[in-house]
């Protein structure tokens, strides 16, 4: 499997905003008031998949990321990685 997640938070009106926000199982993105967490979807990642996460926070935004939960990479060939 191969999951990808982008964010991107701006600086509008004095207030951050995220601007992009992309995401698919295992790597799923919830916003809430005061954060954004990464929680999970499915299975994963299993021995071979590969998950990468794509983060940008313009200047003056800012940006909490949080796990909802454990995150476990599984064993076996070829590797997994995230």
């Amino acid at each position: 499997m191969r999951a990808t997640a982008a964010i991107t938070a701006e600086l509008v009106g004095g207030r951050t905003r995220l601007t992009r926000l992309r995401s698919e199982a295992p790597l799923l993105l919830r916003p809430t008031r005061d954060a954004l967490y990464l929680v999970g979807g499915a299975a994963g990642p299993l021995g071979g998949d590969r998950c990468t996460m794509g983060l940008s926070v313009d200047e003056g935004a800012c940006l909490t990321v949080r796990s909802a939960g454990a995150t476990m990479v599984l064993g076996g060939a070829p590797a997994s990685t995230f």
